[in-house]
């Protein structure tokens, strides 16, 4: 009996490692896929189960921050770059209109730069 808690500890582990690290590679739809896979399982321990769905809401979560990202078009009017840059604390806010300057002419914001890269 001992013996089929340890494997079965050891399985659970080792799923978890390899969720991880898809997580940590990026490949977020094959973490979800195994999540998926692992809670539809008709028993799974408590503890596990908590793990996989702790898990499964971090890498939804960040599964939408990368397509929010990705699906935007990156040209931001000069207007939303400037307000970004001078009020927003939100990181991914602040790439977002960084990464739209790349289209625009950079002039026409420089003291928003200015004022972002001082404040920072």
């Amino acid at each position: 009996q001992w013996y089929q808690r340890r494997v079965r500890e050891n399985y659970y582990t080792n799923q978890i490692k390899l969720i991880q690290k898809k997580i940590n590679s990026n490949k977020l739809d094959d973490a979800i896929f195994l999540l998926y896979e692992e809670l539809k399982m008709p028993y799974i321990p408590s503890y596990y189960e908590e793990e996989f769905r702790d898990l499964l809401a971090d890498t939804k979560k960040r599964l939408q921050s990368h397509k929010k990202i990705g699906n935007l078009n990156m040209h931001l009017s000069g207007e939303e770059v400037q307000d970004i840059l001078n009020n927003s604390q939100k990181e991914e806010e602040q790439i977002i209109a960084i990464t739209s300057l790349s289209f625009s002419n950079i002039r026409n914001f420089e003291n928003a730069i200015s004022n972002f890269l001082n404040n920072s």
